[in-house]
């Protein structure tokens, strides 16, 4: 029963503090963005390059040992977003396209 009223709380606040809690979520995502690209030493792998945080995308080192994509997984902790981020590399976007594009041209 308690927990029920809890969950009630809990919306009737997120209703009226909603524009509130989607900023916020929004700056925290941001922030763990930025702390993985350091993490994956803050530039291209590929082409070394140094851009704007949105530029950089996390390419799996292996497809087969990817559980989840990193960059819908900023809403977790540090300890899973870095198991995740272990088996990537850090590429601009230029750079990840050529990757999965491969030779073909």
């Amino acid at each position: 029963r308690n927990k029920e009223k809890c969950k009630e709380r809990h919306s009737e606040w997120y209703e009226k503090n909603k524009e509130y809690s989607l900023e916020r979520q929004k700056i925290k995502k941001r922030e763990k963005k930025l702390w993985s690209i350091e993490y994956l030493g803050g530039c291209c792998s590929s082409c070394d390059g140094t851009f704007h945080p949105s530029v950089y995308e996390f390419h799996h080192k292996d497809p087969t040992t990817k559980d989840r994509d990193p960059s819908k997984m900023m809403s977790l902790s540090h300890e899973k977003l870095q198991k995740e981020l272990d088996k990537c590399v850090l590429l601009c976007a230029n750079c990840h396209r050529i990757e999965h594009h491969g030779d073909s041209y």
